[in-house]
């Protein structure tokens, strides 16, 4: 099966399934006679840049970052208020601490909402360091991250 064929059946899954371990990837693929392999569906899971979003009992499972301006605000809202632990500023730099694992879905999802304004950004396993081109945008970014967490 081509990769194209392949990422279709994925997102056809992601709407079907509440998938949370790329091991149930491989299982529901092969399962529709798709041989792949854990490392094949890492590879996806990075080019159609999927995010992890949390369940109601706090689990999270996978799914498609949403590509439109006004979801792509919603969405961060979300990721920000079920992800992040803490948050700091200085100067042109904006930190987040987050849950592990989950910094890198994050990271792509401030990138989408802030990147006119950012210099670059940076992510591990649990924290986005953000450094902005002028110290105004962080300020205004740090005060728009204090309004999506406290309302």
């Amino acid at each position: 099966m081509k990769k194209i064929e392949r990422q279709r059946l994925i997102r056809q899954l992601l709407k079907e399934h509440r998938i949370q371990k790329q091991e149930e990837f491989v299982e529901l693929l092969n399962d529709k006679g798709v041989e792949v392999t854990q490392a094949t569906i890492s590879r996806d899971i990075k080019e159609m840049q999927l995010i992890k979003v949390s369940n109601e009992d706090g689990t999270f499972y996978y799914s498609i970052l949403a590509q439109s301006g006004e979801a792509d605000q919603k969405r961060l809202k979300k990721m920000v208020q079920d992800v992040v632990l803490d948050f700091d500023t200085m100067d042109k730099y904006v930190s987040l601490r987050t849950v592990p694992g989950s910094a890198h879905a994050l990271g792509i999802s401030v990138e989408k909402v802030y990147d006119k304004k950012l210099f670059t950004l940076i992510t591990t396993d649990d924290k986005v360091l953000m450094i902005f081109k002028l110290e105004e945008s962080a300020k205004e970014v740090w005060q728009n991250l204090q309004a999506l967490t406290y309302g």
